[in-house]
C-alpha cells in the first residue's frame, strides 16, 4: 500500500467507522461519555438515576441506580434485598419515571461466559403505560446504538407496542447473539426529542418503560 493509498484509507476509516464492520471496526470505546451524546446530532445525556415503577401498579423503588442491569431488572416491586443477578426476575416491567425526553440510560451487564443451554429473552413496550416511541440497542458501548451491536437484530427503534421485541439468545446467527464472557450495555433513548403526544406528563419528564 502506497503512502497516498494509506492516508485515504486513515481519512475515511474516521469519517465513515461503520464502514469497516468486517475486521476494522474503530476501537471500542472504555465506560460511558462524561457528559453527552450527539446520536443522530441531537445532545442527550444519561440518566443515573430515578424512582422506578414497576408493573401496571406502578409499585415504585425510589432513586433506583440506572448504571447496571440488575438494579433494574433484578428487581419487580419495591421489596428490600439485593437484586436478582443478570438476566433478572423473569417478567419484570419497569417504567423509568424522571426520564426526559433527552435522556438516555445505559445499563451494564456482562453476558455468562458458559450460558445455560436455551437462556434468551426479549422484551416489551407496553401501550398501557404511556411513552413516546423508543430505540433500542444490546452493545458493545456505552450509549451505541449502531457501531459495536453484537449482531444486526441488536437494535429496533419504534417497535409495535406489546409485542416481543429484541429478542436476545447465545446462538451462532439470528436475532440478538450475545457473545459470552463479554461487557455489553443495554441502552434506551427516544429517537424524536420533540414529539411529547404520549407523554403522560405536562413536566418536563416523559417516563420511558420497557418490559422483559
Amino acid at each position: 500500500m502506497n503512502v497516498a493509498t494509506l492516508l485515504a484509507w486513515l481519512t475515511l476509516s474516521q469519517l465513515s467507522p461503520s464502514i469497516f464492520a468486517d475486521g476494522f471496526d474503530p476501537p471500542l470505546p472504555i465506560g460511558c461519555p462524561s457528559s453527552f451524546i450527539a446520536t443522530d446530532g441531537v445532545k442527550r445525556s444519561r440518566l443515573l438515576t430515578s424512582a422506578v415503577g414497576y408493573g401496571a401498579m406502578q409499585v415504585t423503588r425510589p432513586a433506583v441506580d440506572l448504571l447496571e442491569w440488575d438494579r433494574v431488572y433484578g428487581y419487580n416491586n419495591a421489596t428490600p434485598g439485593p437484586p436478582h443477578a443478570w438476566p433478572g426476575v423473569t417478567g419484570s416491567a419497569p417504567t423509568v419515571k424522571a426520564f426526559r425526553m433527552d435522556s438516555y440510560v445505559a445499563l451494564h451487564f456482562k453476558a455468562p461466559a458458559n450460558p445455560e443451554a436455551g437462556l434468551a429473552g426479549s422484551f416489551s413496550i407496553p401501550t398501557g403505560v404511556g411513552s413516546p416511541p423508543v430505540t433500542l440497542a444490546i452493545s458493545r458501548a456505552c450509549a451505541d446504538f449502531a457501531h459495536y451491536l453484537p449482531a444486526p437484530g441488536c437494535v429496533v427503534t419504534s417497535p409495535q407496542g406489546d409485542a416481543p421485541v429484541l429478542y436476545w439468545h447465545f446462538g451462532a446467527v439470528g436475532a440478538c447473539a450475545l457473545p459470552p464472557g463479554t461487557d455489553l450495555y443495554f441502552n434506551w433513548m427516544y429517537p424524536n426529542t420533540t414529539d411529547r403526544t404520549r407523554c403522560t406528563s405536562a413536566s418536563p419528564t416523559c417516563r420511558i418503560a420497557v418490559w422483559r
